[in-house]
């Protein structure tokens, strides 16, 4: 298997047992480092401290969503361009068509 052209990850998710499990899932296929946030608004603070290639992120999360902090990341110049694996367990079609937009 090839490596993965993304080393730096950024996991968002308010369960603690979720974010370790996928960290160390992402790190058993290659990818170097994983940063971790329990919300939106955590994961705003780490993106200016990290060089994030890929997020991870859940949708239902307290201070601030996932569909939130997508809305964010999306208007930021420097980070709209990082490409985001959204997750949730919830399947609403009208969050996965706001999470497209």
């Amino acid at each position: 298997m090839d490596s993965p052209s993304y080393s730096h990850v950024l996991v968002i998710d308010d369960a603690d047992s979720t974010r370790a499990v996928l960290c160390d899932m992402l790190k058993e296929i290659g990818f170097a480092e994983c940063v971790e946030a329990c919300d939106g608004q955590e994961a705003l603070q780490k993106l200016t401290q990290s060089s994030v290639q890929l997020i991870v992120c859940d949708n239902v999360m307290e201070r601030m969503s996932g569909l939130e902090f997508l809305r964010e990341l999306r208007a930021s110049p420097e980070q709209c361009h990082i490409p985001v694996l959204f997750v949730s367990a919830v399947g609403a079609v009208s969050t996965v068509e706001d999470a497209m937009q």
